[in-house]
């Protein structure tokens, strides 16, 4: 063998222009910015849509609850056509129902009575739940509290239950006293001193709501409110009005005519027409 012979199985040294370059990865940063691009644009557009359909959600739930809940209609005030009392002599008046037709008015001085029912009084008549009466008296105020007035018919009657309200824009107790043998609705306040009690007479009157509708138009008048006896009335010696008109001023002794709508005062021995 030759010194300088190379060995068949040793390995050849590779050649370094033959082994493969480090591959270079590809530059993609601008394919990831494009997609949050979108992404961003999507997410906005989606948030707009969200809003616009809450918006129009709004404004239809609105629209809705305005038509489903229109203004009440104000309620018709069941005394508007009612007649009207005016008692000059004390300063007051309140409206009353048509239907109650006879007006008993004694109400001149303290210690007097006004009555107003919806039947005649005649003898043998046999009282029904049809019928319906009120009684207002006016008498002094003996130091005796408000409050106390019910209590003087508990020796007859018990403990009777009151209650409060206002009547002509004074304080008032509603509670019960003795009339006829029977407890009825009785309402007292005090004006000016004077005590005015307030009885429903029928209890048991299938009417007996008009009783508190009355009271809820009780009110005081001021002078001017009052209308007065003119000269002319004075020199013809009459004016129209029903028994409940008549007017501050009047001679004592001047007549009511009863005559329907041409119901009149007058002096004696003139004639209304």
């Amino acid at each position: 063998m030759e010194p300088n012979a190379t060995p068949e199985n040793s390995l050849a040294k590779p050649d370094p222009a033959l082994q493969d370059s480090p591959q270079t990865p590809k530059d993609n940063h601008w394919i990831t910015i494009l997609a949050m691009a979108l992404f961003v644009l999507v997410a906005l557009g989606l948030t707009g849509f969200l809003y616009y359909q809450n918006q129009q959600l709004k404004s239809m739930l609105a629209s809705y609850q305005a038509q489903a809940s229109p203004t009440p209609a104000a309620t018709p005030d069941p005394t508007a056509d009612w007649k009207t009392y005016i008692n000059d002599k004390f300063g007051f008046e309140f409206r009353y129902p048509e239907e109650i037709g006879y007006l008993y008015d004694q109400l001149k001085q303290i210690g007097d009575n006004l009555l107003l029912q919806n039947f005649q009084d005649k003898p043998g008549r046999q009282a029904s739940t049809k019928d319906f009466q009120i009684s207002l008296y006016v008498s002094e105020n003996k130091s005796v509290k408000l409050e106390d007035y019910p209590k003087l018919w508990e020796k007859e009657l018990g403990t009777i239950p009151t209650s409060k309200l206002t009547v002509g824009d004074e304080t008032a107790i509603k509670g019960l006293s003795g009339q006829k043998a029977q407890a009825v609705p009785t309402v007292w306040f005090i004006h000016d001193n004077l005590v005015y009690t307030i009885q429903l007479s029928t209890p048991n009157s299938d009417d007996k709501a008009w009783f508190d509708q009355i009271l809820s138009t009780f009110k005081f008048l001021d002078k001017e409110e009052i209308p007065s006896i003119t000269n002319k009335d004075l020199e013809q010696g009459w004016y129209w009005g029903s028994i409940d008109q008549k007017k501050p001023g009047t001679p004592d002794n001047w007549i009511f005519k009863e005559a329907g709508r041409s119901s009149c005062w007058h002096k004696p021995g003139v004639n209304c027409y």
